[in-house]
């Protein structure tokens, strides 16, 4: 009788990258898959990442959605303690939208710990009934580091806005590990009434945590103001250190100084994107005196007389603490900015008069008007179109680990 060869529980015989280079050929093949569980299951938990695709999973179409009930279906599957993070698209009008549905229900009853989750979300109009939104409140716990909320309201559609009771029930849930949260709206089509009402909704049963670990904060919207003012009443943010606002017209000076004056007392880097701004409406001045922490301020702004006043005020408040300035001007097309010398002139003593200042920021058809501040070797050339969101992603990967924002 020929010797047994015993082999130990959990130690394959293959080498791990041949293992690995097998199911990761295999892995879209169902019946070549479970024929190599059954017939080694201890490669599963050595090859578990390339068996059922890493610990990131992405929902963008429904092969992938089937993919993952599939595997979620699976007896043999292992994936459920390991899942943290889930990006998922959602379009009502899709043929996935259902097989989204079913994944997110598998996922809420095998109990998924997610600490990030990206949702982007398509024409749902009512975001109180829906199954879905009722699924992701489900899926945000108290393990959640990170939530980026993206809602795209199609044209014509009354829509709510993102301070709604159900958004707010999900950041209530999110528990106080949460640290980065991105709010991104799109365009609301409601009327200032209307919005406001939705806005001051109370989340019966839900009350605001105590305290939370946000460290960055991401809002893009049409109506942020009443975002703002809700952020400002319900919570205050001790360790918030980056703040980006998109600003659009319905943002007034007003709630933002607020909200910095109560929630963001901490915040060390500031993103103002007001590109989006019209020439009535203006650049909304903050005083940033009371920030201690600020050290770098980065603006993008339209190319108006009346924004370059307000910039330099904004400028001025910051008390000489800076040590970094990023502007960024949206140039108006047929409008030369040769125009604008003065203002130009008189930000660059300004800023040159910044002893603590170590970088100036600028677009290259601005550098010629700083010429302070090119003698004192502060200025940097502005890198890409529109390089102040990938400036903000940027600074969240350094602050989070991640480059996904």
């Amino acid at each position: 009788m020929a010797p047994s060869v015993t082999m130990e529980r959990g130690k394959p015989a293959l080498p791990l990258d041949i293992i690995d280079t097998l199911l990761f050929h295999c892995k879209y093949d169902k019946e070549t898959r479970q024929s190599c569980s059954l017939v080694c299951r201890s490669w599963l938990p050595f090859s578990r990442f390339h068996f059922f695709n890493h610990r990131a999973i992405s929902v963008p179409n429904r092969r992938e959605a089937t993919r993952l009930c599939e595997v979620l279906y699976s007896p043999l599957c292992t994936l459920i303690p390991f899942i943290r993070t889930l990006k998922i698209f959602v379009d009502p009008a899709g043929d996935h939208h259902l097989w989204i549905i079913e994944a997110l229900r598998l996922l809420v009853e095998r109990s998924v710990s997610l600490t990030k989750l990206i949702a982007i979300c398509r024409g749902l109009k009512d975001l109180q009934d829906t199954t879905y939104f009722s699924l992701l409140r489900a899926l945000v716990g108290e393990s959640m580091l990170s939530l980026d909320l993206l809602w795209i309201s199609p044209v014509g559609s009354s829509f709510l806005p993102i301070a709604t009771a159900p958004v707010k029930k999900m950041f209530f849930l999110s528990g106080p590990r949460l640290k980065h949260l991105s709010l991104d709206a799109g365009i609301s089509w409601l009327g200032d009434e209307e919005v406001e009402l939705a806005s001051n909704r109370d989340c019966e049963g839900h009350p605001p945590p105590e305290t939370h670990e946000l460290s960055t904060l991401s809002i893009t919207m049409h109506c942020m103001s009443f975002t703002l003012d809700w952020l400002s009443k319900a919570f205050v943010f001790p360790s918030l250190t980056h703040l980006y606002l998109r600003c659009e017209d319905r943002c007034d000076g007003d709630s933002l100084q607020r909200f910095l004056d109560t929630s963001a007392r901490s915040i060390r880097h500031l993103f103002l994107d007001c590109g989006l701004l019209s020439e009535l409406n203006g650049l909304p001045y903050i005083d940033l005196s009371h920030l201690a922490s600020l050290r770098s301020l980065h603006i993008s702004f339209p190319d108006h007389r009346a924004f370059i006043k307000s910039l330099i005020d904004i400028v001025s408040s910051t008390a000489f603490r800076l040590t970094s300035i990023v502007l960024l001007s949206v140039f108006t097309e047929g409008q030369p900015i040769e125009i604008f010398l003065g203002a130009w002139k008189a930000l660059d003593i300004l800023l040159v008069e910044q002893s603590n200042l170590k970088q100036l920021v600028l677009r290259p058809q601005l550098q010629p008007f700083f010429d302070a501040c090119q003698e004192r070797g502060i200025l940097v050339n502005a890198e890409g179109k529109y390089p102040l969101k990938r400036r903000w992603r940027a600074a969240c990967a350094r602050v989070y680990g991640s480059t996904e924002y």
